[in-house]
């Protein structure tokens, strides 16, 4: 979805409220898209049980935003890339840190490396290597 005067903000609180019930919202597209303040709102309300967020707005999210705090969603580095080379090696890297995740394992390029040690990270690491039975 590209980001144009008809597109921002597409997806709002409206569009939320219309969403399943315990739905995730995923955006890889852009940003603005998704109005920031109501996707907090409609996480918070249990009303989404998750977001994965490659984009945000603002980008980058200040350090204190809602969104680093919410144990339902996890925010990626927003990546652009202009060859076909670059396009297959990053998607590579991103699928490989999604299974690690998804195993219950520490994905191999985490930046912020000062969230490691939080509680929240390692119980939701623990529930999805149980999860994967491993």
């Amino acid at each position: 979805c590209p980001l144009m005067p008809s597109t921002y903000k597409l997806i709002g609180a409206r569009e939320l409220a219309l969403m399943k019930l315990g739905a995730c919202l995923v955006n890889t597209a852009r940003g603005p898209i998704v109005d920031t303040e109501a996707l907090v709102a409609a996480l918070a309300a249990g009303r989404l049980a998750g977001a994965g967020l490659d984009v945000t707005d603002p980008e980058p999210l200040p350090p204190d935003h809602p969104l680093f705090g919410m144990e339902n969603v996890i925010v990626t580095s927003h990546r652009l890339c202009w060859t076909e080379q670059m396009v297959w090696g990053l998607g590579s890297a991103d699928m490989q840190g999604m299974i690690a995740v998804a195993r219950g394992q520490v994905p191999a390029n985490v930046v912020n490396k000062d969230v490691l040690d939080r509680p929240a990270l390692l119980a939701k690491l623990e529930r999805y290597r149980r999860l994967a039975g491993e």
